[in-house]
């Protein structure tokens, strides 16, 4: 397979037919291009009167792929090496593992060691997706706050309600693993092109739950409304954890525990703190939202093209 990358094309490009276009830039017939797909999108606006895609795309051709690099001059065609990442495998453990915390890492955690056949129990302290959403809705309609079930607490953890951009400066093979996953999972194609990948809350609440259904029919289990209060240990090692519903806690035995609890549980750092567990504070850090109109955004970005449906869908 080749990739070929920097390619500037308008806005009306035929992204439903690309063929005649690679046929014609790789200058062989169009029964030579095997097969077309696009790897990448993003938008070049530098020049506010010429805003164009820059598109990078992956090619099957039928004819010897090697012995036509040896022959093309063309700089920016090359074989693709595809990153590809393989959930590690396991022997069976004596007992199940335990994740506290249902939030990105939670989650991802919970498919890797499901996938692996070890059946981990996941402890959440908040409410599944659809209760959660109830909850947060009562609150911003003037209800009362539900400590443990609101926009910090819940199915899909924080993120679930901001709305934010799958974007990373790192280069790792996960990355395509976990974008695929949403795929798989219900989000838009689009997420594995575009340079600003976004699923957008509505489709990502969706996407989680389809997650949880996997990680459940994998022989994983979710606890919502369970809280992590406590662990045992004997020699150093951890023999159990302590978790509690509905006013009643249950000892769960377990050699093996995960913390995917994000940053706003006070509560569990500090009980780990107090069993004498050493804590480490990180380099400190501020975010800050500026909210403007997606309007004002797309004419900063693209001058006269602000309006074309294809840059601004």
């Amino acid at each position: 397979m080749l990739i070929i990358t920097n390619c500037f094309l308008p806005h009306n490009f035929n992204f439903k037919n690309p063929t005649p276009f690679i046929a014609n830039y790789l200058k062989v017939p169009q029964k030579d291009v095997k097969s077309v797909k696009l790897h990448k999108r993003s938008i070049d606006a530098r020049n506010k009167k010429n805003v164009r895609f820059c598109l990078s795309f992956l090619v099957k051709l039928n004819i010897d792929e090697t012995e036509f690099l040896s022959n093309t001059t063309l700089k920016n065609v090359a074989v693709f090496n595809e990153k590809t990442y393989k959930l590690p495998t396991s022997k069976p453990m004596a007992h199940r593992p335990v994740i506290v915390g249902f939030g990105p890492c939670g989650i991802f955690a919970a498919l890797s060691l499901a996938s692996a056949g070890l059946k981990p129990i996941v402890i959440e302290r908040g409410a599944d997706m659809d209760q959660r959403i109830r909850d947060v809705e009562t609150f911003f309609g003037g209800g009362k706050l539900n400590p443990q079930s609101n926009i910090q607490f819940g199915e899909g953890g924080a993120g679930t309600f901001s709305d934010g951009k799958l974007t990373t400066g790192i280069n790792d093979e996960r990355i395509n693993f976990v974008l695929n996953e949403f795929y798989y999972s219900g989000a838009d194609e689009s997420i594995l092109y575009n340079s600003k990948a976004h699923i957008g809350t509505d489709v990502l609440r969706r996407v989680i739950k389809n997650i949880r259904q996997k990680i459940i029919a994998l022989g994983g289990e979710i606890r919502f409304n369970t809280t992590f209060v406590g662990f045992e240990t004997s020699q150093n090692k951890l023999t159990s954890v302590l978790v509690e519903s509905n006013g009643k806690t249950e000892t769960i035995l377990t050699d093996t525990l995960i913390l995917a609890i994000g940053h706003s549980s006070r509560d569990t750092y500090r009980m780990l703190k107090e069993k004498g567990l050493k804590l480490v504070a990180k380099p400190f850090s501020v975010g800050a939202r500026i909210e403007h109109k997606q309007s004002w955004l797309n004419a900063a970005q693209l001058g006269e093209f602000s309006k074309c449906e294809a840059f601004t869908p």
